[in-house]
């Protein structure tokens, strides 16, 4: 069964650790919106790229699904419907089974995008707030 697997989180909760562990180490795609701002090995966040670095995210998803890769790993904060709303739609394109799967920093990790405390706990805020449990 072809599975979208989205890892949300708030910046340094380990999610790129974790999805490395569940795509068992690279057997299967781990993608994310954070890759596209790696320049020679270090990490460069320029906001007015934020936007179209989604939207490369996006596109390389529906690559693979189009491959029709077993398993699809996307590691992005998703802290609004909003956010999920674009890959909920690809999973269903595509005849994809949909997980997401909430990363939580339970072990005091510092995130290492230098993202400031005040926006961490907005998102953070963003996230708890579109938690769907049924």
């Amino acid at each position: 069964m072809k599975t979208l697997i989205l890892l949300r989180h708030v910046p340094g909760a380990g999610s790129s650790f974790v999805s490395k562990l569940l795509s068992e180490n690279g057997k299967y795609p781990v993608l994310a919106t954070d890759d596209y701002f790696m320049v020679n090995g270090e990490y460069k966040f320029d906001k007015t790229k934020l936007h179209y670095y989604h939207q490369l995210c996006l596109q390389d998803t529906e690559k693979e699904m189009i491959k029709e890769i077993e398993k699809i790993f996307v590691t992005n904060t998703f802290t609004t419907e909003k956010e999920l709303k674009p890959y909920i739609d690809l999973s269903k394109k595509y005849d994809y089974n949909l997980i997401s799967l909430i990363v939580e920093n339970r072990h005091g990790n510092k995130n290492i995008h230098n993202c400031p405390e005040e926006s961490l706990i907005k998102m953070n805020n963003r996230l708890l707030n579109s938690i769907k449990l049924k």
